[in-house]
């Protein structure tokens, strides 16, 4: 939980500033986590004259960006911790026997999150002077403040995992698609930019074959977008069992792909496009409901990097050369 959290000052006075509440017994000031097996005499002499304040359920108790001089020790309800604003969602709770805004006291930075009471909560406040006296007075206090806060940087640490795994999720799904769970063309045009780069300044080989499936639409059309989706699935499948683990393959629009082979010749991109073309026109096509597609072929265009040639003259031979596959019928290599 994030735990640099600073006091929203409220005037005296205010509607807002809460209200007294009953004092806290020797017994309840026990049972608080931070006062645990802290000697009872010590306790009453140094928080007798700490003021108890009640505030009501919404109350913005501390804010990001304020600074304060008091630690809140939660003596019954709960408060919400909230990274964005008042109003988002609560990164954690505080409930009774926790405390909150020590780490304020003790860097003196400002604040990073907001706490607002999520019920009605009523909590000793401790100045910072009082705070620093019952550390340097006790030693149960000064380990449990160990223990609160060593508690709350694991809790941080779980966050910061959970929302990293959140960022990298949202970042891979920009980068791949959907149906095939191939990375998509914007994916596969940068991939390809670095690879003939590589090969300029190498000297190696580079070839690019794009791939179409043949007659794409007539399925679609009589077998519905269900089955569409099936056959490019599918054949993302043979795609993959095909090409090397240092090949690059990426779904390339509406029916096609994209491999870029990295030290390979035009020759060789031939081979692997004939074995492509085996691969899938002897693959079972299957929808979700086990219903079975017609056999699929597709057409490939294959173009090999230029000497100074780039990405874009490289894509734009091999589309050549697909348009010519496709004009010579259905299954064709071209290029």
């Amino acid at each position: 939980m994030p735990i640099s959290l600073e006091h929203h000052r409220i005037p005296a006075g205010s509607s807002q500033a809460g209200t007294r509440a009953p004092r806290p017994g020797p017994q309840e000031l026990a049972g608080l986590q931070l006062f645990a097996r802290a000697d009872p005499s010590l306790l009453d002499k140094l928080l007798h004259d700490c003021e108890v304040r009640q505030i009501p359920a919404g109350e913005v108790l501390l804010a990001a960006g304020a600074a304060t001089s008091d630690v809140y020790i939660i003596l019954s309800g709960r408060l919400s911790v909230h990274l964005e604003s008042p109003d988002s969602e609560a990164a954690g709770v505080l409930d009774a026997g926790e405390s909150v805004g020590e780490l304020s006291v003790i860097d003196q930075r400002p604040a990073s999150a907001w706490v607002v009471a999520d019920q009605a909560t009523r909590l000793l406040v401790a100045p910072q002077e009082l705070f620093w006296t019952l550390i340097q007075s006790s030693h149960a206090v000064a380990r449990n403040l160990l223990m609160c806060l060593s508690q709350r940087l694991r809790h941080t640490d779980a966050l910061a995992a959970h929302h990293n795994g959140i960022r990298r999720h949202h970042l891979r799904q920009a980068v791949v698609e959907e149906v095939t769970g191939l990375h998509n063309r914007r994916w596969f045009e940068n991939a390809l930019l670095r690879q003939v780069l590589r090969s300029g300044m190498s000297s190696r080989p580079l070839s690019l074959i794009l791939v179409d499936v043949d007659r794409f639409d007539r399925v679609n059309r009589a077998f519905g977008d269900e089955a569409g989706d099936a056959i490019l699935s599918a054949v993302a499948r043979c795609l993959e069992n095909v090409i090397r683990p240092t090949d690059l393959v990426a779904r390339f629009g509406a029916d096609g792909f994209a491999i870029a082979l990295p030290d390979t010749t035009l020759d060789n991109a031939h081979t692997v496009a004939t074995r492509l073309q085996t691969e899938i026109a002897r693959a079972v096509m299957v929808m979700d409901d086990v219903s079975i597609l017609p056999p699929v072929t597709v057409s490939c265009g294959i173009a090999a990097l230029r000497a100074g040639g780039g990405v874009e003259g490289l894509i734009g031979h091999a589309l050549a050369a697909l348009r010519n596959a496709r004009r010579a019928g259905v299954g064709q290599t071209r290029g």
